[in-house]
């Protein structure tokens, strides 16, 4: 009796902060490779978008894919046609290389690097944010084929996850590398699986944020139960890319083994693009960045009608009619402007 692939696995090995990048990477990779390979396995690399059309290429892992391909990719990618690095920056979070570049010197280039390797194109998955620093995950495959809408709705969840445990990872980096993250003294609040709160601090103290926390804690915990292999698509929905906009939820064991879910802040930081709010500057680099409305409030853990909401203030703040507007003016106004952080 064959089973479906655990998606769930996929989101509790992104959000295992504690490991270094290469062995962080490598779970993730192989994590999703059931899901999402299609004949010629799977890679992954961490990339930083300095620019819409300069960015670089960090750590690369591999499961089951052509090697030749990532080193490819990693070695050539950053010094892509302009055009076609404009693209990828301002790509949805999934599409086929082919499809992303259209008919022009761009797919031609890319055909002729993978070609000689018998990969017709490639699907990608792009887990970026605002920040500028993501991640992308790659199956190349030797036949051309659609990708099923279902399969694309999956992934642009799965994709929230990915960037929000990344950016998460950047953040804490180096307590990441002197072992401090094991403690809880720069948490928010903590929660045992159940939804109970152990501790609260800071925004964390509020009743709604509380009462947030405590329903997201209780729907992760049904998503890793029974419902991620009766219901992986249900699973995915109930476990947010965010709390409130504002945390991320991470396991963490005390000395006695006992697992609690500790809330770290981790909203993206967008830079600004003329006077908008904090929130509006995040819901109009997601909009630029190809997402829906409905990806986006899964994203940020906050409603459709929120987003919308901020949505239009955005274009009317910026001077622009409507969201197709609003997307072209947060990309003219230029590319993440993170600052060079380290990949």
């Amino acid at each position: 009796m064959s089973h479906a692939p655990d998606v769930v696995a996929l989101l509790e090995h992104a959000y295992r902060i504690e490991l270094d990048d290469e062995p962080w990477l490598q779970e993730v990779v192989s994590a999703s490779a059931p899901l999402l390979q299609r004949g010629m396995g799977v890679f992954g690399f961490l990339y930083e978008t300095m620019s819409e059309t300069a960015w670089s290429v960090g750590t690369v892992a591999n499961a089951g894919a052509p090697q030749e391909v990532a080193e490819i990719l990693r070695s050539v990618a950053p010094q892509s046609p302009e055009e076609m690095t404009r693209r990828f920056y301002w790509s949805k979070p999934c599409i086929s290389v082919l499809d992303l570049l259209g008919d022009g010197p761009g797919a031609d280039f890319m055909r002729n690097v993978m070609s000689p390797y018998g990969v017709a194109d490639t699907l990608m998955i792009k887990a970026a944010d605002p920040t500028g620093v993501a991640l992308s995950l790659c199956a190349p495959f030797s036949k051309q084929r659609p990708v099923a809408r279902p399969t694309l709705g999956l992934w642009n969840k799965l994709v929230a996850h990915l960037a929000a445990a990344h950016r998460l990872r950047r953040t804490l980096r180096s307590a990441v590398r002197t072992g401090a993250i094991a403690t809880t003294a720069d948490a928010e609040a903590v929660l045992s699986p159940a939804g109970k709160c152990e501790h609260a601090e800071a925004a964390a103290q509020a009743p709604d944020a509380r009462e947030a926390l405590r329903a997201a804690a209780v729907h992760i915990d049904r998503a890793r139960g029974r419902l991620r292999r009766e219901d992986p698509t249900a699973a995915v929905d109930l476990w947010r890319g965010l709390v409130a906009g504002r945390w991320s939820l991470v396991d963490h064991f005390d000395t006695d083994g006992r697992r609690y879910l500790v809330a770290r802040r981790n909203d993206p930081r967008a830079p600004d693009p003329r006077a908008l709010t904090e929130r509006e500057r995040q819901i109009a680099r997601f909009v630029a960045l190809g997402h829906s409305n409905k990806l986006i409030a899964y994203e940020l853990g906050v409603s459709e009608e929120s987003v919308a909401t901020h949505v239009r203030r955005a274009a009317a703040k910026l001077g622009v009619g409507g969201r197709v507007q609003l997307a072209e003016r947060v990309q003219a106004l230029g590319g993440a402007e993170s600052g060079g952080a380290e990949v």
